[in-house]
């Protein structure tokens, strides 16, 4: 879509009007940065002098640009591990993990999160769904899009004596539209063992 939006078609680009990219997972504007376009060169210019002074020392070239598989099977990289560190730190965290996508975070998320239901929006992401399904959560049930009403009668529903996941979005991906997480908070703080 950019081509239609862009220098190509004659017109100022999306960019320059101060569009906001909602079309992809770039909606921050990561991938286009120059700051971290030059980071990312940096690093691979020291992945092939590293690879290259490997290769000397052990006669075995080390990973240039990816591990070509999991963490668990092809090798860990320390400088995910301070990534990850640099994360828990930023929120005061004791331990934060990367996932490869914002879908594969939904999915580990919501299967391991232990809890006796979960409430959702009823325009979750597929993402979501998949993660819930996977869960060892005995009920699932949506409420109305981003109606707090909606919430505080689905958690009366399940009852106050169960551990339950509520799940939302904060920017619904599929309609661009905002959660209001504040009312949707303060129906959650009238149920103790409910959690966001």
């Amino acid at each position: 879509w950019p081509r239609y939006l862009g220098r190509e078609s004659g017109r100022a680009g999306w960019e320059e009007a101060g569009w906001v990219d909602f079309a992809s997972n770039d909606y921050l504007g990561v991938a286009r940065n120059d700051a971290v376009a030059r980071g990312a060169v940096r690093a691979l210019e020291r992945s092939i002098a590293d690879a290259k002074r490997g290769a000397r020392d052990t006669g075995m070239p080390s990973r240039l640009v990816g591990a070509a598989g999991s963490r668990l099977l092809a090798g860990n990289y320390e400088a995910l591990e301070d990534i990850e560190r640099m994360i828990a730190s930023f929120h005061g965290s004791e331990r934060a993990i990367l996932c490869q996508s914002g879908y594969d975070a939904n999915v580990a998320l919501l299967s391991c999160l232990p809890a006796d239901a979960i409430v959702h929006d009823e325009m979750v992401h597929a993402s979501m769904h998949d993660g819930m399904r996977l869960s060892r959560a005995e009920k699932r049930l949506a409420f109305k899009h981003n109606s707090p009403t909606a919430l505080m009668s689905a958690l009366n529903e399940i009852g106050a004596d169960k551990v339950v996941l509520v799940a939302v979005e904060s920017i619904y991906s599929m309609q661009g539209d905002r959660c209001p997480l504040d009312h949707i908070v303060a129906v959650i703080e009238l149920f103790p063992r409910a959690a966001l």
